[in-house]
């Protein structure tokens, strides 16, 4: 089963229904800013329905490369596992850090290394779509985890607010090249209290 990986905030936004929506940077990004992302729908070759490509407006100009045709990490009505830190005790406890509000980083094991077996939270993703990372909206950030952050600002403008959400996770100066993005929508569907 795929699995996404998210802070702890996020995890709680997660939890608490706060957070619908998450964005991923596509790769490969366009060559040329003029392009656009293009969704096969139909072909003879069904290998490559449903998978995308870079071209020009008119499709006159196609990016190639050998991996032109490519797809989201996440397709719709799949079901995925939510990596967050954690603790083992022994013999077979497990604690999640989203649960506590001990900030200390002692005996957290990173999310990353989180195991399918004692993940308690499964997301389905119910939509893709493709958009440029700058091109959303308050409503969206919000969606994306904006509202828990205590920044004042992030009241205010929940787009200032996501900004610093995609810093964290991509870099300083991330939103500025503005990437296209994959927006997956995504929903509870299980959630695991006891190991």
């Amino acid at each position: 089963m795929k699995s996404i990986v998210f802070n702890t905030e996020m995890v709680r936004a997660i939890l608490d229904g706060r957070k619908t929506q998450v964005r991923e940077i596509i790769k490969p990004q366009p060559s040329n800013q003029n392009y656009a992302l293009w969704r096969i729908a139909s072909s003879t070759n069904k290998k490559i329905v449903d998978k995308y490509y870079w071209a020009d407006v008119n499709q006159s100009e196609i990016w190639l490369r050998d991996d032109v045709y490519f797809k989201p990490k996440y397709q719709a009505d799949e079901i995925i596992y939510v990596r967050e830190a954690f603790q083992i005790i022994p013999p077979n406890m497990v604690f999640y850090k989203a649960d506590t509000e001990n900030k200390e980083k002692t005996g957290w094991k990173p999310s990353i290394y989180m195991p399918e077996k004692i993940a308690r939270i499964f997301l389905k993703v119910t939509n893709v779509r493709v958009q440029q990372l700058q091109d959303i909206t308050e409503e969206e950030a919000i969606a994306e985890g904006s509202n828990i952050l205590t920044s004042s600002l992030a009241l205010i403008n929940p787009i200032i607010g996501f900004q610093d959400i995609w810093a964290e996770k991509y870099g300083v100066n991330s939103w500025d090249k503005n990437p296209y993005v994959w927006v997956y929508a995504i929903e509870i569907v299980e959630t695991k209290q006891e190991y």
